[in-house]
């Protein structure tokens, strides 16, 4: 299984579909607060409800895929994805367009346009979101599953910056994954060194920590 199959499982844990909707409702909410009033106003609140819904029903699709053994589901989810986004890209939901749809991509082993999908996605994420972080490391991970060693390299560059990133949130998540991977390809002194590093500035709290530290008591 690659890292970025993997990911995904783990990735929809910490995302569940009504957390990401009550968090870009959330910062719906928050960014008409903070806006003025008028025309433009008035028309993005409109436009925002109206991605809000196209978005809940291109989550249903993804749903349907994801409990069918049809791939062609995926297809159909990629499309409807590519719908919303291209109407509904200048809404608060129009990062999250992308995002799902990225990840329908990697159903369909569709692993190049995946990679440039999400990267996409992150450049017009704004980097306040509480999601910000979570998309950049998939988005690495993306790319150290790629089959071309120049994407594959920059993969890793982008983990090792956000593994190191004060701001990031999921730091412990970064962390984990790049003593993972060194575990994967066969380097496991760099994958105890980097996970005892996890361990130590995230403690026992951090579920990443506890993964790493199951790691580390099955290969001793």
């Amino acid at each position: 299984m690659t890292v970025s199959h993997g990911l995904l499982n783990v990735f929809h844990y910490l995302t569940r579909y009504e957390t990401l909707k009550k968090i870009a409702l959330g910062l719906l909410f928050a960014g008409a607060f903070a806006g003025g009033y008028g025309l433009y106003y008035w028309y993005s609140i409109r436009c925002d409800k109206e991605a809000q819904k196209i978005f809940a029903e291109c989550l249903e699709h993804f749903e349907r895929a994801s409990a069918s053994e049809d791939n062609a589901a995926w297809d159909d989810v990629v499309r409807a994805f590519d719908v919303g986004f291209d109407r509904y890209k200048k809404t608060s939901f129009g990062p999250y367009f992308l995002a799902f749809k990225a990840d329908a991509l990697v159903r369909l082993n569709k692993q190049a346009e995946a990679i440039t999908t999400m990267g996409l996605m992150v450049e017009k994420l704004s980097t306040a979101s509480p999601l910000y972080y979570l998309y950049a490391i998939k988005h690495a991970l993306l790319k150290i599953d790629s089959s071309d060693t120049i994407i594959k390299s920059e993969g890793y560059a982008d983990l090792e910056k956000l593994s190191e990133a004060k701001k990031n949130p999921y730091q412990d998540m970064a962390l984990y994954y790049i003593g993972y991977n060194a575990y994967v390809y066969g380097d496991p002194e760099r994958a105890q060194k980097v996970w005892t590093k996890l361990i130590r500035l995230h403690g026992a709290s951090s579920i990443w920590s506890q993964m790493a530290q199951a790691k580390l008591e099955f290969t001793a």
